[in-house]
C-alpha cells in the first residue's frame, strides 16, 4: 500500500478513535463505537485489496503492452 495512504489512513483512525480510548458506559455509544470500528477494519482491508489490484492490474498491463509491441514487430 501506498507510504501517503497508509499514513492519511491511520491518522484518520487516530483522529476517530482518539476519544475511544475511556471507558464507555452507554450501551449506544458502546454500539455506535464497535460498528465504527468494524467500518474502520473493512475499510482497511478494502484498501488493502484495491491497492493489491491495481498492482496486479499495471503488471498485467505491462506484460500485455510488451505482447503487443512484439507482434506490431513482426
Amino acid at each position: 500500500m501506498d507510504p501517503a495512504l497508509q499514513a492519511k489512513l491511520a491518522e484518520l483512525v487516530e483522529r476517530m478513535l482518539a476519544d475511544s480510548d475511556g471507558p464507555v458506559a452507554d450501551p449506544v455509544q458502546r454500539q455506535r463505537l464497535h460498528e465504527l470500528r468494524d467500518a474502520l477494519d473493512t475499510l482497511r482491508l478494502t484498501v488493502k485489496y484495491l491497492a493489491f489490484d491495481l498492482e496486479a492490474t499495471r503488471r498485467e498491463n505491462t506484460i500485455l503492452r510488451k505482447e503487443l509491441a512484439q507482434r506490431k514487430k513482426r
